[in-house]
């Protein structure tokens, strides 16, 4: 039993997490490490992509409506902690799918 998460309920929810990225490769026929190492790479030019675009729609609403600046910031914040989170958690499982399935197979 770990004490931060003593049910396993995140350790549960990781894993149907990679459970889905690891279906979603096979399907999209990634079968090698160059494949892979792609599907890092377009998923971190998506989020990066994602991120400006969050960061360039805050200029406008802060020229328009300055009072609010802790709003707009606040949930620009919060989207681009999600979008990163979202990018260490799928390399993680690419990670963990080319160590399993392609070293493997």
């Amino acid at each position: 039993m770990r004490l931060n998460d003593p049910f396993g309920r995140l350790q549960r929810r990781d894993e149907a997490g990679y459970d889905t990225v690891k279906t979603a490769l096979r399907q999209a026929g990634v079968r090698d490490r160059a494949a892979a190492r792609q599907v890092i790479a377009r998923t971190r030019t998506r989020v990066l992509t994602f991120i400006a675009i969050v960061c360039t729609a805050l200029v406008p609403v802060l020229l328009l409506w300055p009072r609010l600046l802790p709003i707009a910031l606040a949930l620009t914040a919060l989207a681009v902690a999600v979008a990163a989170n979202a990018l260490i958690k799928a390399r993680q499982h690419v990670q963990r799918y080319m160590d399993e399935e392609i070293d493997a197979g």
